[in-house]
């Protein structure tokens, strides 16, 4: 049981990182605008925070 909820966390976390830097690239070759949206800022944060979500719970 524990352990799917790890591994749920994992994948939300990379998918959503993952999503953020795809992003900020296309962003930045294909529309030259910058690095740095608002959208893309916040799947980056979101895929942090699951990471420190998951190192909550890996404590308990």
């Amino acid at each position: 049981m524990k352990s799917d909820i790890y591994k749920n966390i994992l994948i939300s976390m990379l998918v959503l990182v993952l999503i953020g830097i795809v992003m900020m690239l296309i962003d930045y070759f294909v529309y030259g605008k910058s690095f740095w949206n608002s959208t893309t800022c916040k799947l980056i944060f979101a895929g942090l925070f699951v990471y420190y979500l998951y190192r909550f719970y890996l404590k308990k």
